[in-house]
Order: structure tokens, then C-alpha cells, then sequence
């Protein structure tokens, strides 16, 4: 009799079953009633749920990662064993915590660019400045300091040349002065004061013909002197 009560569920409801179960055994009427009631809430729960897993994969397949994740909680409300909904749901998340941090790298990398930009316009800006100033050694410093930030920079490049030449245009002047000092504190036969500016040449420039021939000189006015006093 069970075996066709169970083919008749198939036509008519479960409560209708039920309730013919229960003219034959009434005893148990209420009870199997409540046991199909639950049974049929759990179903429409799960479908429910798979409805909104199956909203939540599209909405994540098309990118609408807000909407997905919307979806997979309302499933994970309506059934909270329900296992594909917490992976649509994590799915969602993960892809976008991947997409904020894409998004906060490149947010990082333009204001790193914007603030290195607005370096070297100021670094250019005052080496400019400084090299208009005659302050060369601090130009340098500052046309050096846009190498760092942009090793092409054509203008830094081209003021570094500039300056350059003009430190060894400097450098020679300097070097030519401390000679001729040199050779006219000799010619009056100063010679401790000749020594000095030749040797200071060598601050400069260590393998200077006319240092050398200056100090050789003043060596041997002092051996001519010694060799002077000994007689």
C-alpha cells in the first residue's frame, strides 16, 4: 500500500498524500504533515538560493562585482549551507580586492610620476637660477640631482656640459695665476712665497710643465745658495 501511496505522490501533492495516509492512520497525520511542510520550505529555500547563485555567476562572469556579491548573500540568507553561494561570493571578493589593488598601484605610480615630474621642474628651475647667479658648484648640485631622477634629461645633460667647461675654463685660469704668481715671487727671489703657489698648483694639476720647471728652479737657487754659504 506504501509503494502506492508513493506512485500516487507523484500525481497529487505531498499534503494530499498525507492526509490519505492519515484517515488510515491518524496517529501520525500531524507529524508527516510537518515533516512535508518543512521539507517543501527547505526546497523552495534551495532553489531560491540556486537562483541567486546562478544571478551572482553571471553578474561575476560579466564583471558586476558589486551586484555578484549582492546576490551570492541574499543565497547565503536564504541558505546558509549552501556551499556555491560562499564560492561565487569569495570568487567576487577576491576579484575585486585584485582590481582596488590594481587600482591603488596605479593611483601610487601616477603621483609618484607627478611628484618626480614637479622635482625636476624645480631642480631645473634653480639650477638655472644658481648658474644665472655665478653660483656654479650649487648649479651642479642641482642639475646633477635631475641626472638622478632622469638620467636622460637633455636640458640637465646639456647645462652639466655647459657648467663643466666653464669649471675648466676656471680651473686653468686658476692654475695660470698661481704660476705666474709663483714665477714673479721668484724673480724677486721670494723663494719660500714661489714654493707655496707652485705647490698649490698641484691641487690642480700635479703634471704641470711649468709647476715643475718652477719648483726644480727654486731647488736649485737653495742648492746654489747652500753650496754659497759653505765656501
Amino acid at each position: 500500500p506504501l509503494a502506492h501511496l508513493y506512485r500516487i505522490g507523484k500525481v497529487i501533492s505531498h499534503e494530499q498524500a498525507a492526509q490519505i495516509i492519515g484517515t488510515h492512520f491518524t496517529n501520525v497525520q500531524d507529524k508527516l504533515l510537518n515533516v512535508l511542510q518543512l521539507k517543501k520550505l527547505q526546497e523552495e529555500k534551495l532553489n531560491k538560493a540556486k537562483a541567486l547563485v546562478a544571478d551572482a555567476q553571471k553578474a561575476l562572469d560579466k564583471g558586476n562585482l558589486d551586484e555578484a556579491i549582492k546576490k551570492a548573500d541574499e543565497a547565503i540568507k536564504s541558505e546558509p549551507l549552501f556551499a556555491e553561494a560562499t564560492t561565487v561570493k569569495n570568487a567576487a571578493l577576491e576579484k575585486k580586492k585584485k582590481i582596488e589593488e590594481a587600482d591603488q598601484a596605479k593611483k601610487a605610480k601616477e603621483l609618484a610620476e607627478k611628484t618626480k615630474k614637479e622635482q625636476i621642474s624645480r631642480a631645473l628651475a634653480d639650477g638655472n637660477a644658481l648658474f644665472n647667479n655665478n653660483k656654479y658648484d650649487d648649479s651642479t648640485t642641482k642639475f646633477q640631482e635631475v641626472i638622478r631622477l632622469d638620467p636622460a634629461n637633455s636640458e640637465a645633460k646639456k647645462m652639466l656640459d655647459k657648467l663643466a667647461q666653464i669649471k675648466a675654463q676656471e680651473k686653468q685660469k686658476t692654475i695660470q695665476g698661481l704660476i705666474l704668481d709663483g714665477k714673479s715671487f721668484l724673480a724677486q727671489n721670494r723663494l719660500d712665497d714661489s714654493r707655496k703657489k707652485f705647490e698649490e698648483v698641484l691641487k690642480y694639476d700635479v703634471n704641470n710643465r711649468e709647476d715643475q720647471t718652477g719648483l726644480q728652479e727654486i731647488s736649485r737657487l737653495r742648492a746654489d745658495a747652500a753650496r754659497r754659504l759653505e765656501e
